[in-house]
């Protein structure tokens, strides 16, 4: 429900989030051309850009309350509305093409690509486009409907992250051309495909998300890492370097040496290697320090851990070898059930019960670029990953 008061200060933004409570339904509050505080009932409120363009309400988060004050949030307005309006600017280019196909490889690289800085983000999005989508491609971007989506979609029921990713990248384009006035509808909205998929309007969208990456239990950490340290394979010593470093599997087998800085015990991971295209900065704990140390050895650049061949980093295949290894002989099990991933799981969950704050958390597992601290907290981080280590001693 939209508020009756206008934000001016610290006494209306209490106002308004005290109604929120009162009344038990979300409240929000203007606070100057194009901002707004939406607050809800348990007292949590968070700053947003609202601007109205193109005969639609265009939404952008800013930050929380109390973190992001009111005028941090008021400077910001005008550089994001700017942002908005530049990209609502590009989206309309009247030389686009009108076959799928042509149409969607002509938005990548002019519209969406620029904006990817990830190599891996860019390499799915030409996956998706010239494998799952490729049935599409003979269509005029007008002529594709809710069931020709359906049918791209329901090969991919029994794989629920890529169905979903599929039909994300595919409403994107889709939101695209009906932005060029290409197309009046999305053929790719959910609510109009789960109709068009046998199971998916009863069950849900939930149905099709994907599960959580299974998780080595936290009692059985010590005892993996004691399993790893005696096998004293490259394998090894990248899968606990993972583990130490709470990095996902790409990051450190791709691990180079030239990122590795011993004397100040930091891991400054390439932007181009990371999933959100920024720097990232790891603390090393002793225990890391000694596997980089070892790994390095006289070596001034290179893979810290290199495959058998040299050129290549240690398979990922290797690794959940490895996870799957300890589970079987050391726990009896006949099928694996903790992946590789999922020790990322184990360090957040480990993490919370200590009483860390999620934002920290977050900034350690690299899953939020800025939004609400104004640094990367490296030398907290620090601490909490040497306890991270004891805790798997």
């Amino acid at each position: 429900m939209r508020g009756k008061v206008a934000i001016t200060d610290g006494r209306t933004i209490k106002a308004v989030i005290k109604r929120a409570g009162e009344t038990g339904k979300q409240v929000i509050a203007g606070a100057g051309e194009n901002l707004y505080l939406r607050a809800a009932p348990s007292g949590a409120a968070r700053w947003v850009v609202i601007k109205h363009m193109d005969g639609k309400n265009r939404e952008r988060a800013l930050g929380r309350y109390p973190e992001t004050t009111l005028a941090v949030a008021r400077a910001q307005v005008p550089a994001i509305v700017a942002k908005l309006e530049r990209k609502l600017a590009r989206i309309r280019t009247p030389d686009a093409p009108t076959k799928f196909h042509k149409f969607a490889e002509w938005y990548f690289d002019n519209h969406h690509r620029p904006g990817l800085s990830s190599t891996k983000g860019v390499e799915m999005w030409r996956l998706v486009l010239g494998k799952y989508l490729k049935p599409l491609g003979h269509l005029r971007v007008e002529q594709i409907r809710p069931h020709h989506v359906a049918e791209v979609l329901t090969s991919l029921t029994d794989r629920p992250a890529m169905m979903r990713d599929v039909r994300g990248k595919l409403a994107i384009v889709l939101e695209a051309a009906r932005a060029l006035g290409l197309t009046n509808t999305n053929a790719a909205d959910w609510s109009i495909v789960k109709f068009h998929i046998p199971g998916a309007a009863v069950k849900g969208r939930k149905s099709y998300r994907s599960e959580h990456h299974g998780a080595l239990e936290l009692d059985h950490m010590p005892a993996l890492m004691g399993y790893l340290r005696a096998r004293d394979t490259m394998a090894a010593q990248c899968l606990e370097w993972l583990i130490l470093t709470t990095t996902r599997s790409t990051e450190a087998r791709a691990a180079m040496v030239e990122e590795i800085d011993l004397d100040a015990a930091i891991w400054a991971i390439d932007p181009a290697r990371m999933k959100k295209g920024i720097l990232h900065r790891i603390p090393l704990s002793p225990r890391a320090i000694e596997i980089a140390g070892e790994a390095i050895g006289t070596r001034t650049s290179g893979l810290l851990f290199p495959g058998r061949s040299g050129t290549k980093p240690v398979s990922d295949q290797t690794l959940r070898d490895l996870v799957f290894g300890y589970e079987c002989h050391e726990l009896g099990r006949a099928a694996p059930r903790a992946t590789v991933h999922g020790f990322r799981a184990c360090f957040g969950s480990w993490g919370q019960r200590q009483g860390y704050a999620d934002e920290v958390l977050d900034r350690q597992l690299s899953h939020v670029a800025d939004a609400y601290l104004r640094d990367d907290v490296l030398e907290i981080r620090r601490e909490i990953l040497k306890r991270w280590q004891s805790a798997l001693v």
